[in-house]
């Protein structure tokens, strides 16, 4: 069993992760029971959301990889778990927020859905969408003036938009979050990279 968020402090290269409340409206933290941390691997069993330690120099871009199950052993619920990229403190650590620049939600059925500072942005498939969560990749870069995001998950590729006026900052905080219903199986995030593109 993974140790709790307080107790897996000292197993973290930092000890600095924080608690948000992972919610829509305000409201304190989220219980740390909640949530569990471990070396390349968080886990939720309810609505929660943690900022990993430090920030990641994102000017000249951003590669994401995680393998994400929102619910473990389910592919067909509408529960999720999202990525996010935000300069802002504090944050509620919620996807659709209007301070957190990127957002990327993938549900256990495979659905997926970008959003920018609360605005939402369409992810267009080359083929057939994923019929589950899984593997997902993400590059960000700026180009002629727009923020552009290549994807996949679970093989199936994608490509978005963010909206016009928005820009990659100089530095960015990676947030993680799950919507997260189907006690008791809990939701993982493992393997989580943010590295700047070089």
């Amino acid at each position: 069993m993974m140790p709790s968020l307080l107790v897996a402090r000292a197993l973290a290269a930092d000890p600095a992760y924080l608690l948000l409340p992972g919610v829509w409206y305000e409201a304190p933290p989220a219980d740390p029971g909640l949530v569990k941390v471990g070396r390349d691997h968080l886990e939720f069993t309810g609505f929660a959301a943690v900022r990993l330690p430090g920030s990641v120099p994102a000017a000249d871009g951003l590669r994401i990889t995680a393998t994400i199950d929102p619910v473990v052993g389910d592919v067909r619920s509408e529960s999720w778990v999202s990525l996010m990229l935000t300069s802002a403190t504090p944050s509620l650590g919620w996807v659709t927020e209007s301070t957190t620049m990127f957002g990327l939600l993938v549900r256990s059925n495979g659905q997926v859905d970008i959003f920018s500072n609360g605005v939402e942005c369409p992810p267009v498939w080359a083929g057939a969408p994923p019929a589950r969560a899984g593997a997902v990749g993400l590059v960000l870069r700026s180009v002629d003036g727009r923020v552009h995001v290549d994807g996949a998950v679970e093989g199936s590729t994608f490509s978005a938009l963010l909206p016009v006026g928005t820009e990659l900052p100089l530095q960015v905080f990676v947030q993680v979050g799950a919507h997260y219903h189907e006690a008791p199986s809990p939701s993982t995030v493992d393997g989580l990279r943010v590295d700047p593109l070089r």
